[in-house]
């Protein structure tokens, strides 16, 4: 895992831990590709299979998968944004992703679907605030502001 972590192929994070405003080293961590292209990459050399495009465009129907690759963009997004200060939290509730911004810690949640409801925005709410990142809604839910996932890419880039 090392070797891909030093060649920019995948991210890893760590579980924030509050008492001591950092990651857990010894904890489970959880594995991102940077790219979703070297997702489809690896995943095509391992089935053999020849034609790349073709079989990513159908896998790319599975919204599960959709979900995932957002999400590592995301990380991958926030990671470059915020000097790698990216972690996911897991306490009462999960998070996909907490930014340590220069203001405190910013709960980040994934969900690339396309229907948003409360549930979606409760972990969010139950940490006191956040961001949601959705397919393409754009409102405001019980106070948690939910932001499609082009807009809130946008003015990530460096």
């Amino acid at each position: 895992m090392e070797a891909l972590e030093a060649c920019f192929a995948v991210r890893t994070l760590c579980r924030y831990n509050p008492a001591k405003d950092r990651g857990f080293l010894c904890k489970n961590r959880k594995i991102y590709f940077t790219d979703p292209f070297l997702y489809h990459a690896l995943n095509e050399w391992i089935r053999g299979t020849v034609d790349i495009h073709a079989t990513a465009c159908a896998e790319l129907t599975d919204p599960g998968l959709a979900e995932r690759l957002i999400e590592a963009m995301v990380i991958e997004h926030a990671a470059r944004l915020f000097n790698e200060r990216v972690y996911y939290w897991q306490n009462r509730v999960e998070v996909d992703l907490a930014v340590k911004a220069p203001l405190g810690l910013v709960p980040i949640e994934v969900k690339f679907q396309d229907q948003i409801g409360r549930y979606d925005a409760k972990p969010l709410k139950q940490m006191g605030g956040g961001i949601l990142v959705s397919r393409d809604a754009f409102l405001l839910l019980d106070g948690i502001p939910v932001l499609p996932a082009a807009l809130f890419l946008a003015p990530l880039s460096r």
